[in-house]
């Protein structure tokens, strides 16, 4: 005979069962990335990360113009401009080939920038939008070859 309570203890272990699933492939994806940020080779000047970011945007099918720069420290950063044009940030651990991607990525899938990506609404909602769904987005697009 199937109480409620067998019930009850079901359905929760499947909650948890597939939230266990769920968390170990974010924590793999989260992983993989941290590595390939090491391991991927840097970008030594900004004649190199302007010839980089030109042939990501045209690789992702794009044809407008993305400005960036190179930092010295550690950071990354996109910013939608007031004139609509787009502004990349990278330095550091940072600076490579796979970062252009990741950042081409939340600017070509629309992901929140108006005055670039530290400026996220803190609503619960967009917070929950940008770690579940924007950044492993972003994340993926950029460990493709």
């Amino acid at each position: 005979m199937t109480t409620y309570k067998s019930m009850l203890g079901t359905g929760i272990r499947g909650t948890l069962k597939t939230l266990g699933i769920v968390l170990a492939a974010y924590a793999t994806l989260y992983t993989a990335d941290f590595i390939t940020d090491l391991t991927a080779k840097k970008i030594k000047n900004q004649r190199e990360l302007d010839r980089i970011v030109a042939e990501e945007v045209i690789k992702y099918g794009k044809d407008d113009l993305v400005s960036s720069e190179l930092l010295d420290s550690t950071q990354d950063s996109w910013i939608q401009n007031k004139d609509g044009t787009h502004s990349i940030q990278v330095g550091g651990l940072l600076a490579s080939r796979k970062m252009v991607r990741h950042l081409l990525t939340h600017i070509y899938e629309g992901h929140s920038a108006t005055e670039g990506n530290k400026e996220l609404s803190t609503s619960l909602s967009n917070i929950a939008k940008y770690i579940f769904i924007q950044e492993p987005q972003a994340v993926i697009y950029s460990l493709q070859e």
